[in-house]
Parts: C-alpha cells; sequence; structure tokens
C-alpha cells in the first residue's frame, strides 16, 4: 500500500506542508499575516473615522480662504508635534530607563550583564 504522505512529498510545494514542524510554522505565518492585515485595515478605518469626525474643528483652519494664510491654531497644531515628542521622550526618561536607545547595545547588555533576564517594565 502507498503511503500518500511520500508520495505528496515529492510535489515541490505540497512536500514542505507535508513536514509536520514545517506546516505549523506555516500555519502560525498565516494567522500572522492575517492579523497584520486586520490591524492594518482596522487603522485606516479608524484614521478616516477620526479625519471625518475632525474635520468639521480643524478643516477650516488649514483653508486659506477662511483665515488667510497665517492663523494662530494653525500655528499651534504644527507646535503640537514637537511637544508630544518631547512629551514622549520624558515620560519613557523618567518612568522606563530601560527603553531608551535603539535596542541594539541593550539586548547585549542584557545578555551579557543582567544573564538574559530583562526588566519586567520593558517587557508587555
Amino acid at each position: 500500500m502507498n503511503n500518500p504522505l511520500r508520495s505528496l512529498r515529492r510535489v515541490p510545494v505540497a512536500g514542505v506542508l507535508a513536514e509536520r514542524e514545517m506546516g505549523g510554522f506555516l500555519f502560525i505565518s498565516a494567522l500572522v499575516g492575517v492579523g497584520v492585515g486586520v490591524g492594518a485595515a482596522a487603522l485606516v478605518f479608524l484614521l478616516d473615522t477620526f479625519d471625518r469626525l475632525l474635520e468639521p474643528v480643524f478643516g477650516p483652519l488649514f483653508d486659506p480662504e477662511t483665515h488667510g494664510w497665517f492663523h494662530p491654531m494653525r500655528a499651534a497644531v504644527f507646535a503640537s508635534i514637537p511637544v508630544g515628542l518631547l512629551l514622549a521622550w520624558w515620560v519613557a526618561r523618567r518612568f522606563a530607563p530601560e527603553v531608551g536607545g535603539d535596542g541594539g547595545p541593550q539586548g547585549v547588555e542584557s545578555l551579557t550583564v543582567h544573564g538574559g533576564g530583562i526588566g519586567g517594565r520593558g517587557v508587555p
């Protein structure tokens, strides 16, 4: 009697799926891909929703025919970006100093100095 998996392994693409370990990894990869796609669609939906909700409030600020080329609120909207970046930097530095940097040197330090342990506040 022929083993169906043996004949299936001869097909290049199906042969990869016939292996147990590889099939599991491919299934998990497919789940992650679907999750990322759903998350991206949700992000686009939320951005569009907030755009529609806030357009009556902020839309006239950016219309030169309504307020001219300069309006103080327009400057405040653009100034909020660096203020938000500074606030995020301060919060990270004050309450979670282990998240500073690009992560490479901190990972090496965690492996060599702390035996691979990462602080509980830095890991969700």
